[in-house]
């Protein structure tokens, strides 16, 4: 269980409620929590309001990490061009609305997760995951 001083920090790196953060904390895992609490300790130094998995930083994961984004954003790439031609077939108006490609990076991260989890045996919070309260387009 999360104690009030990690709810507070939540609360003073994201601005969320403190209660909102409390609830939030003690949701997640053991091993989430204690990686959301190292992240928010690290952007709490450096002033930082966007929160990313403390996986990210170890610099023997890094290519890693550089590997799997490069081959989630191709892999959902393809994805979004076969999803964009079946829907041009079945209803333009859609098509030409989600053409742009917005909201894809949450697709690219469930794919990145997917990837760093079968081939690596890492488990890895995504930006969406770590900052639950932020809106990503």
């Amino acid at each position: 269980m999360s104690d009030n001083s990690d709810a507070i920090l939540f609360h003073r790196v994201t601005g969320c409620p403190i209660v909102q953060g409390q609830l939030y904390l003690q949701n997640l895992s053991v091993e989430q929590r204690l990686k959301m609490i190292a992240a928010l300790q690290v952007a709490h130094q450096s002033g930082a309001s966007n929160l990313h998995d403390p996986l990210e930083d170890d610099p023997d994961l890094q290519p890693i990490f550089e590997e799997a984004r490069l081959q989630a954003r191709q892999e959902e790439a393809l994805g979004h061009q076969s999803r964009m031609v079946e829907l041009q077939n079945t209803s333009p108006k859609s098509a030409d609305l989600f053409c742009s490609g917005r909201g894809l990076c949450h697709q690219q991260w469930i794919v990145m997760k997917r990837i760093l989890l079968e081939k690596y045996g890492i488990e890895w919070m995504t930006p969406a995951e770590m900052n639950p309260f932020m809106i990503f387009d």
